[in-house]
């Protein structure tokens, strides 16, 4: 379907959810005492840690709240459906689509057969959330079909999100927070948005969301930390599409306000998410890979997590150094002799073969040798996934703090590809793009400190390339390509 098609069908779908009796329906199924009681557990168990969290106790119990109405949702209510032959129980493919039947409430049939005893059975993708309340099983769209209405039922303003790459969940509006949540009820997710380009490989092209009231929105910036790379996937039809019906239909709900005061709430809503669109979203967060649907489903979708090899490994003083209230301490690596030097004023140095071992965790990056070009560098593994790679610092066996840092990183990047070095404990959370060193940068004292490295970006079947670190030219011998030093008092 053609853009705007697409978008006026899920408006029509959508416009269905605040049905009085659909919503009498859904409350009727919701064990709110139990999902109540679930979320008063975890702010119990939160509260012990209170003074560490730093968040108010109110959004501590919207969050909870959220979260245990979602575990329920997945766990409990409705049921991820998988085409099993209801002769022999093998998994089975799809053959083909039958037409989409007339009205709203079906969208097209999925026709599997059976290879090994030949049944041929159908599954019918619902639009129609009466229906769904009664099946209660399909994929992420009548999850959050489903899930959307009953946020609805429980007084939440809420709306559907589809996104263009295959996939749809909820936003929940919290007026304690004054923005959108990000709700997956396939995942089981609440609150991290950026978890479909991190944790799943996306590259998010037009993600939207649809309001029964008729409000929609671009919500795409939300889900990338990457908006020239958004912008770079669209064509200009696109972006004058989506503008002109953003903002016809947001003027008509604006224009249909009952009052003035409900009129200014969804202006001054509007207004706010257009500011936060402004800035691209940061995290420090590791993000699993799709949890949802078969293994060899997911797998053919590319939307698998590349396996954490956790390591474990933490660097720490002994004893005899603790003796000299050492001022700093250096990591240096040469990718070149793939050996780690460690060192510390006043002290003697140690080594360590293979730049893996000494890592607290990795995940999809690889050491390269280029002879033709006499360089070594790490970089990520064959295709688009994002690679990590982090250290950890542990000084709590001391009476020492980290002050102060320095990195030095050899980044090296084209295109779209992205080096991004963080680092960040209870109190520091700084980050850094493409190269910038750190140069002697003053930190809160702390005893701990976790240094990442991030690869992600870059475009085509070379986009592993397109970001690289560590990079040195073979010339150099045992040069340090990457180096960490940590300012102690």
């Amino acid at each position: 379907m053609a853009l705007l098609d697409v978008v006026y069908h899920v408006l029509d779908i959508t416009s269905k959810y605040n049905d009085k009796q659909l919503l009498d329906k859904a409350i009727e199924l919701i064990p709110v005492s139990k999902i109540w009681s679930n979320t008063c557990a975890l702010l119990r168990e939160t509260q012990l840690l209170f003074y560490k969290i730093k968040l108010e106790e109110t959004i501590l119990l919207e969050k909870f709240f959220l979260l245990s109405l979602l575990t329920w949702f997945k766990n409990e209510f409705f049921k991820w459906y998988e085409p099993n032959c209801n002769g022999c129980g093998k998994l089975c493919e799809m053959v083909r689509y039958d037409p989409v039947s007339p009205g709203q409430s079906r969208g097209n049939t999925e026709v599997y057969e059976c290879t090994d005893c030949q049944t041929s059975f159908n599954f019918e993708r619902f639009n129609d959330p009466y229906i769904l309340l009664q099946t209660r099983q399909g994929r992420c769209s009548e999850f959050s079909q489903v899930f959307t209405v009953m946020c609805f039922a429980l007084g939440y303003e809420a709306r559907f999100i589809y996104d263009t790459n295959d996939h749809a969940w909820t936003e929940v509006y919290s007026h304690i927070q004054s923005r959108w949540i990000h709700c997956d009820p396939s995942e089981g997710v609440v609150d991290k948005p950026l978890m479909y380009e991190l944790g799943w490989g996306k590259k998010p092209k037009l993600i939207m969301s649809f309001s029964p009231t008729k409000e929609i929105q671009d919500v795409t910036w939300r889900y990338s930390q990457d908006h020239k790379g958004v912008l770079s996937r669209r064509d200009a039809d696109t972006n004058a599409t989506i503008l002109y019906v953003v903002s016809k239909h947001n003027k008509l709900v604006l224009d249909n306000c009952s009052s003035p005061l409900k009129r200014r709430h969804i202006f001054k809503r509007m207004i706010g998410e257009l500011a936060e669109f402004l800035t691209e979203p940061r995290t420090i967060e590791v993000f699993p890979g799709r949890v949802s649907g078969s293994q060899e489903w997911r797998e053919v979708r590319g939307e698998m997590e590349a396996p954490v090899f956790d390591n474990g490994y933490v660097f720490q003083l002994h004893q005899s150094e603790i003796k000299v209230q050492p001022k700093y301490y250096c990591m240096w690596y040469s990718t070149n002799s793939d050996v780690y030097l460690f060192h510390w004023n006043g002290g003697t140095s140690n080594f360590h073969r293979d730049w893996r071992t000494c890592t607290y965790s990795f995940q999809n990056v690889i050491r390269k040798e280029e002879p033709d070009w006499a360089q070594t560098y790490l970089a990520r593994e064959v295709g688009g996934k994002p690679g990590r790679v982090t250290w950890k610092f542990d000084f709590t066996n001391t009476n020492l703090n980290i002050v102060g840092i320095s990195v030095k990183i050899n980044a090296f990047h084209v295109d779209s590809g992205v080096v991004e070095v963080k680092a960040y404990n209870n109190e520091n959370k700084i980050s850094l793009k493409n190269g910038t060193a750190i140069d002697h940068l003053q930190l809160i004292p702390e005893k701990s400190l976790t240094v990442q490295v991030i690869l992600t970006g870059g475009t085509g079947k070379i986009s592993w390339q397109q970001s690289q670190f560590a990079r040195q030219s073979m010339s150099e011998g045992a040069a340090v390509s990457f180096g960490v030093v940590l300012f102690i008092s």
